[in-house]
């Protein structure tokens, strides 16, 4: 199971405040922290669904609490439905993944609180991935589409941002090629070069380590430019800036991207 403590960093990035507001809180005794043998805070993930809790608006918990419960069921029809209606009612799918990725830090805060067990953890993110591939089969696309290859950095086992991007992709014509969990770098450059895609959207969170994460960067900047493709680095990792890439770090960013790729094909 992951951490149950946060750091002062991470905590303040979840309630949208600075480090120095979180310290200030622990001092006063508002907020409860452990300390390391260092003398290092540690916020338990509780106070901090706590007081996101004291803070939300009635309307916003029960929308998150609606969600919560149609993943924790596992099952796929209903989580399918809720999307379509989310659809419906925000405008785009990236809204909809956007406001996805927030229910998917909540359902993470379940679980590191112990409030959540590992099974049902899986279970709802499962139930969420099919139903975002059922949602994304049933946008029509035509037989000349463009494609997107979707994968993750080696050693990144989280697929469920590409999922979501499938529903982005789809909606604004695009074809996705599945790779889900990245190969080894070294095949990176063959796997494009057999693939030949049109835009090639790369994942990773930030747990991956810096030094693998630039070598890849530079492997893949090196075989879009050969293909004729363009690159998508996507997630929450520590990607370099480059003018050679775009850099997405929300769904909306993406959606941004692609509407912003006047002929999605190569050459165009």
């Amino acid at each position: 199971m992951a951490s149950s403590f946060l750091t002062a960093g991470e905590a303040a990035q979840r309630l949208g405040v600075t480090p120095i507001t979180i310290q200030r809180w622990v001092d006063a005794g508002t907020l409860r922290a452990a300390k390391t043998a260092g003398g290092h805070r540690r916020i338990p993930v509780s106070e901090i669904r706590k007081r996101l809790t004291a803070v939300r608006a009635p309307a916003e918990a029960r929308h998150l609490a609606s969600w919560l419960a149609g993943l924790l069921s596992g099952r796929v029809a209903p989580v399918a439905r809720l999307m379509t209606t989310a659809r419906s009612t925000s405008g785009s799918w990236a809204a909809v993944a956007d406001d996805l990725a927030r229910v998917v830090v909540e359902l993470g805060d379940l679980w590191q609180a112990g409030d959540c067990s590992v099974f049902e953890e899986h279970m709802a993110t499962e139930s969420l991935r099919r139903a975002a591939a059922a949602c994304a089969a049933a946008i029509p696309r035509g037989r000349d589409a463009p494609s997107a290859l979707l994968t993750t950095a080696p050693g990144e086992r989280h697929t469920l941002g590409l999922s979501l991007a499938e529903l982005v992709l789809a909606e604004r014509g695009w074809r996705s090629v599945w790779i889900g969990e990245g190969p080894p770098a070294p095949e990176f450059p063959a796997m494009l070069d057999r693939l030949a895609p049109d835009l090639c959207v790369v994942s990773a969170s930030a747990g991956i380590e810096p030094r693998a994460l630039q070598g890849l960067q530079r492997r893949l900047i090196r075989s879009v430019s050969a293909g004729g493709s363009r690159l998508v680095l996507a997630g929450g990792a520590r990607w370099r800036p480059s003018a050679s890439a775009y850099r997405c770090r929300t769904f909306e960013d993406f959606d941004r991207c692609l509407l912003s790729l006047a002929s999605p094909r190569r050459g165009g």
